[in-house]
C-alpha cells in the first residue's frame, strides 16, 4: 500500500535522509516578522501587561498548606528537608517544586511578591517555549513549503492567545498551582528540545537536555507521564513517519525518556497525596469509578467551551453532582467527546498531523478527568493549562484556512493572513489581555476570590465556608457567620462546616451556641481530632479551663502529633501551675517541629515561672538562631541578659 493511500495527508513525506530534513528545516521565515526576536519580546511584553497586577496581594486557600504553614520548606537543615514533604500538602512527592517555595520563602519569607514574580516568569518561559515549537514544527519539511515563510507569525498569534487567556489565571494567579506552570514548562521543554534533536546534525546534546528536563518534571507534577509518548507520537506523525522507523533511529532516547517514569513511580509509593484520590466522596458519599467518569464527560465539555469563551470563571467547582446514572443531559457532551476522540484515533492511524492535537489534549487531561475519582475537585480550570494550547493550535489553523478560502480572491494567501494577524492583535489579544488583567484582581485576596465565587456559583457549599474562613483570618468574624450558616445548610452533613461555624462564634462571645456547633460536628464524626481541638479553643475562651483541658486530651488521644492541641495544653497547665505537665507538652511540641520557635518561647517562659532564667536564656538564644530577625524573642533576650540578678 503506498503511503499517500495509508494517509499521511497533504504534504506528507518519508523522510529517510536526515541530512535532507536538516536542510528542509532551515527554511527562513520571510516578510512578516521575518525574525524570532521580535515576536519574543512582543510575547514577553504582552505577558508582563496583562500579569502586571498580580504581584500583590495574600495567600489564599492551599497555599497556607503548601507555604505559611509548611515548615518543611523553610529550612535547609537538613539539605534535603524541602525535597522530602513527609506530611500531605499539594507538593507532596513533588521536590522539584517544593524546593522551588523553598528558595522562594528563603529569599522573599512571607512576602507574597516573589512567589507570584517566579510564577509569572515560570508562565512567560512556558509562553516562548509554546512559540519555539510551532515555529519548529513549521519550519519541518512536511510544513515547510506552506508554512515556512509565516511560521514567526503562526507562532506569535498561537503563543500569544496561550499566555494571556483568561483560562489560565487560576494557574498563575494562584501560587501553589506553581505544580500546575512548572509542570507544564517541562513538558513543553521536553517536547522543544525532542524537536531541536530531531532537526539538528548535533542530536546527543538535546536528546540528553531533553530527557534531564523530562525527569525534572516528573518530579514536579503527574501529568508529565504522557510527555515521553508525546514525543514518539510527533516523530511518527510530523517527522519519519512511522512508529517503527522512530523507534530505530532513536531507539536508545525513547528508553531513556520512558525510564525517567521511574522517578515518578518512586515519588508515588507512598501515596503523598492519596486522600485527593477517594472512593468514599466528598462529605462521605460513594464515588465510583463510573460516578466520577461520567460526571467528567460535562466537565470536560465545559472545558472546551471555557477555551472559546472564558466567562464566567470560578475558582471550586464542588456544587457539581457526582451523576450516578447515565441520564439525558450526558447525550451532548457523550457525543462531542465521543466525536472527538473518534477523530483522533482516525487521524492518528491515517496520519493526519491534527491528531496529535487530540491525543496532546487527552493525553494531559485524562489522568485527572477519567476514571480515577478525585471528589475532592471534580473540576478545576488549571486542568486546561497545557491542554488548551491543543484547542488554540487547531482553532488558529482552522481560521487560516477559511480566512484564506474565502478571501483569497481578493488578496493573497499570505496577505489574508496578515490581515487576520492584524486584525487577531487588534481585537481578540485585547480583550482577552483585559479579562485576563480583571481576573487577577479577583485573586489578589482570599475574601475577594471567594466572594466572586459564590456569586457564580451559588450552591456551592465548599466555596461558602471558604469565604467564611477568608473573613475569620481577615479579622471579619461577625460577617463570616451567615457564609458558614449558608454552608452548613447547602451540606447539613458536613462535620468541619458546623466546626468552624462553632469557632467563628467563640471567637466573637456566642459561647452556648459555639458549643451546640461543635457538639454537632462531632455527632457527624465523633473521631474527629481537629473537631475536638476547636471544642477545645472555644472552651479556652470562655474560660472554661477543666472542659478545655478536656477536649484538647481527647484531641490528642486520636492525633498524638497535633502540635497545637500539645501547646495549648501546655499553657493551660502552665497557668495551673502544673509545670511538670506544662513541660511535657512544651518539650513534646519542641520534638514535632524543631524549626518552629514557639516551642522555644513557650518554653522559655516556662523556665522564667520556674526561676530558671539561665536555661531560659539559653533557649531565647537558640531561638534566634533559629528567627534571628525576630523582634520580640530579641527584646525578651535583652529583657533577661540586662535584667539579670547579680
Amino acid at each position: 500500500m503506498s503511503r499517500r493511500r495509508r494517509g499521511l495527508g497533504t504534504g506528507a513525506q518519508n523522510f529517510s535522509d536526515e541530512r535532507a530534513l536538516e536542510q528542509n528545516c532551515t527554511v527562513a521565515s520571510k516578510g512578516w516578522f521575518s525574525s524570532p526576536w521580535p515576536a519574543l519580546l512582543f510575547i514577553v511584553t504582552a505577558g508582563l501587561i496583562a500579569f502586571s497586577n498580580n504581584t500583590s496581594g495574600e495567600f489564599i486557600y492551599d497555599d497556607f498548606d503548601t507555604i505559611v504553614d509548611n515548615p518543611e520548606i523553610k529550612t535547609f537543615s537538613p539539605l534535603w528537608s524541602p525535597l522530602w514533604i513527609t506530611h500531605m500538602t499539594p507538593i507532596s512527592g513533588r521536590p522539584v517544586i517544593a524546593l522551588t517555595f523553598a528558595v522562594n520563602y528563603a529569599v522573599n519569607g512571607m512576602d507574597v511578591f516573589g512567589y507570584h514574580l517566579v510564577n509569572n516568569i515560570i508562565h512567560l518561559l512556558a509562553g516562548l517555549t509554546l512559540f519555539g515549537i510551532i515555529r519548529a514544527t513549521l519550519l519541518l519539511p512536511r510544513f515547510a513549503v506552506k508554512y515556512g515563510d509565516r511560521a514567526n507569525g503562526f507562532a506569535l498569534a498561537i503563543a500569544l492567545l496561550w499566555l494571556i487567556h483568561p483560562l489560565q489565571t487560576e494557574a498563575v494567579d494562584y501560587i501553589t498551582q506553581r505544580t500546575e506552570t512548572l509542570a507544564g514548562l517541562f513538558y513543553l521543554l521536553t517536547l522543544f528540545l525532542s524537536v531541536k534533536a530531531f532537526t539538528s546534525d548535533s542530536p546527543q546534546r538535546w536528546k540528553f537536555a531533553a530527557v534531564v528536563i523530562c525527569g525534572l518534571g516528573m518530579a514536579s507534577k503527574e501529568i508529565m507521564v504522557s510527555a515521553p509518548l508525546i514525543v514518539l507520537c510527533y516523530d511518527r506523525l510530523l517527522v519519519t513517519g512511522s512508529f517503527k522507523e522512530a523507534l530505530q533511529r532513536r531507539q536508545k532516547f525513547y528508553f531513556a525518556l520512558i525510564a525517567t517514569w521511574l522517578i515518578l513511580g518512586l515519588l508515588q509509593l507512598n501515596a503523598p497525596r492519596g486522600s485527593a484520590v477517594r472512593f468514599d466522596g466528598f462529605g462521605g458519599l460513594d464515588v465510583t469509578p463510573f460516578d466520577y467518569f461520567r460526571t467528567q464527560l460535562e466537565v470536560v465539555v465545559h472545558y472546551l467551551r471555557l477555551a472559546f469563551w472564558p466567562h464566567p470563571l470560578a475558582l471550586s467547582y464542588q456544587d457539581l453532582p457526582m451523576l450516578r446514572t447515565f441520564s439525558p443531559q450526558l447525550i451532548m457532551p457523550t457525543m462531542i467527546l465521543v466525536s472527538m476522540v473518534s477523530l483522533t484515533l482516525w487521524g492518528f492511524l491515517r496520519g493526519y498531523w491534527w491528531s496529535l492535537l487530540g491525543l496532546w489534549f487527552f493525553a494531559i487531561i485524562s489522568p485527572s478527568s477519567s476514571i480515577i475519582p478525585m471528589p475532592y475537585e471534580i473540576a478545576t480550570e488549571r486542568r486546561m493549562y497545557l491542554p488548551l494550547a491543543a484547542i488554540i493550535v487547531l482553532a488558529v489553523f482552522i481560521v487560516e484556512h477559511f480566512w484564506a478560502r474565502f478571501f483569497g480572491a481578493l488578496a493573497t494567501g499570505q496577505k489574508a493572513m496578515r490581515f487576520g494577524a492584524i486584525g487577531l492583535l487588534v481585537f481578540i489579544l485585547p480583550a482577552m489581555g483585559y479579562a485576563t488583567w480583571s481576573r487577577n484582581n479577583d485573586y489578589r485576596t482570599a475574601v475577594r476570590i471567594w466572594t466572586d465565587t459564590v456569586k457564580v456559583r451559588p450552591g456551592n457549599f465548599h466555596a461558602w465556608e471558604s469565604l467564611g474562613k477568608a473573613l475569620v483570618d481577615a479579622g471579619r468574624i461577625e460577617e463570616a457567620i451567615e457564609p458558614f450558616q449558608e454552608a452548613a445548610r447547602l451540606k447539613p452533613n458536613n462535620a468541619e462546616i458546623f466546626s468552624n461555624l462553632g469557632s467563628a462564634l467563640g471567637q466573637i462571645g456566642r459561647f452556648d451556641e459555639a458549643v451546640a456547633m461543635h457538639r454537632k460536628a462531632l455527632e457527624l464524626e465523633p473521631d474527629s481530632a481537629i473537631d475536638h481541638y476547636h471544642l477545645g479553643n472555644t472552651f479556652l475562651r470562655a474560660n472554661d479551663l477543666d472542659n478545655a483541658v478536656l477536649a484538647f486530651s481527647k484531641s490528642l488521644s486520636l492525633d498524638p502529633n497535633s502540635y497545637s492541641a500539645h501547646g495549648n495544653l501546655g499553657m493551660i497547665f502552665m497557668q495551673k501551675g502544673d509545670f511538670s505537665g506544662a513541660e511535657k507538652h512544651f518539650e513534646k511540641l519542641r520534638s514535632l517541629i524543631p524549626s518552629n520557635v514557639l516551642a522555644y518561647r513557650l518554653l522559655a517562659e516556662l523556665r522564667i515561672a520556674q526561676n530558671r532564667r539561665e536555661e531560659a536564656v539559653e533557649l531565647y538564644r537558640e531561638a534566634l538562631m533559629i528567627a534571628p530577625e525576630d523582634s520580640e524573642i530579641l527584646a525578651r533576650l535583652n529583657a533577661l541578659t540586662v535584667n539579670r540578678p547579680q
